[in-house]
């Protein structure tokens, strides 16, 4: 099946968008008291389209219904390959996620990280938090293994991702073999409800199986005219504007104002309406992003690791020299470069493992059931 590369930009502009998120939180959101940034940074922080970048949210429901989307595309006909598609997406994820890992025990160990000091100094008790107590070898393999976010806070979210692609293969599946059986669903997303806070990320995985089903396959500019009214909805007040409109000849729509479950119905949205736009998705599809498109995972992984260590010790370096304002734009500027030189490295290497091992049959060979 052909690859829809305007996705991968998609997930790009998501892992930077979290990436900013982080960055900004560090250095002013979870600040208190607030430091002496410039206004005209915290207006343009929270104006379009930087605000976009800036709603991780937003970005981050995008992210989930893509990795759905995707795991929805596979047609597993027999327990063989439903295995195989098992174990390639947890490989996909534990092979990435143990290789920046083993940075991070090794920072660690050589005390690379600084959160308690710049936390103090920044009055930012939400960053003092990470990277404060010793890790044992054996610990950092067993939270690899088990996909944990102890060593890389960001990836709270990977488990529930992968467990929202195991319900897609499966009920892709079900719907290949016993149909009766699909019935099983709801009864596993209740069990996933009660007993756990990332159910919303496992929902919005499997909304991306239906989004991937039911999306148009005729192309139209229509699209990206939808695509604009989505994000001026969604950003610029749009939601607002219609309601308060709308609310004084009918005061009872005032229940629907703008929340975070609008901002994820209009992510899903904007899936929906890329696939067949013309304009947009050919600006997301440029030659050019395909090989920045490949260092999304792995910006993903890096950025928090980098910004405890890296921002924050440049912070520390600089900050009785510079400005505030001219501290967050160069430190910001300095981070960015080096995250996407690390990873490209990083990813570079991956891809080398990866291939080796495939070449190798180390992966996969011949699984039978």
């Amino acid at each position: 099946m052909k690859r829809e590369n305007y996705l991968d930009t998609i997930k790009l502009v998501a892992c930077i968008g979290i990436y900013l998120g982080h960055y900004i939180g560090a250095f002013y959101n979870f600040c208190e008291p607030k430091p002496d940034l410039s206004i005209y940074i915290i207006k343009a922080i929270n104006s379009f389209p930087i605000n976009i970048l800036y709603s991780s949210e937003f970005l981050l429901t995008q992210f989930y219904i893509i990795s759905g989307l995707l795991a929805g595309r596979k047609n597993i006909q027999n327990k063989n390959e439903l295995l195989k598609q098992i174990i390639r997406r947890y490989l996909r994820f534990v092979l990435p996620i143990g290789m920046v890992n083993l940075f991070v025990f090794i920072m660690l160990k050589e005390g690379v990280f600084c959160t308690e000091v710049a936390g103090q100094a920044l009055h930012n008790m939400w960053i003092s938090s990470y990277y404060s107590s010793d890790v044992k070898l054996t610990e950092c393999i067993v939270w690899t293994l088990a996909l944990s976010p102890y060593l890389n806070g960001p990836l709270w979210v990977v488990k529930y991702i992968f467990i929202g692609n195991l319900i897609v293969y499966l009920m892709n599946y079900l719907s290949n073999t016993n149909k009766s059986l699909l019935l099983m669903i709801p009864i596993i997303m209740y069990l996933i409800y009660s007993l756990s806070n990332g159910f919303s990320i496992v929902a919005f995985t499997l909304a991306g199986f239906f989004v991937g089903k039911y999306r148009s396959t005729n192309r139209s500019y229509k699209y990206d005219l939808l695509v604009i009214i989505v994000l001026l909805l969604a950003f610029c007040g749009g939601h607002d504007f219609i309601v308060n409109t709308i609310a004084k000849v009918v005061p009872i729509v005032n229940e629907l104002g703008y929340n975070s479950t609008w901002l994820s119905i209009y992510a899903g949205l904007i899936i929906i309406f890329l696939h067949s736009a013309i304009i947009t998705r050919n600006c997301l599809e440029a030659k050019w992003m395909l090989k920045i498109n490949e260092l999304s995972f792995f910006i993903f992984l890096i950025h928090w690791p980098l910004i405890c260590s890296f921002s924050l010790r440049l912070y520390l370096s600089y900050n009785e020299l510079y400005s505030y304002t001219e501290i967050f734009i160069y430190n910001l500027i300095l981070t960015t470069i080096v995250c996407i030189v690390l990873a490209f490295i990083v990813t570079k290497i991956y891809q080398y493992l990866a291939k080796y091992l495939k070449k190798e049959h180390l992966l996969f060979g011949k699984l039978k059931i």
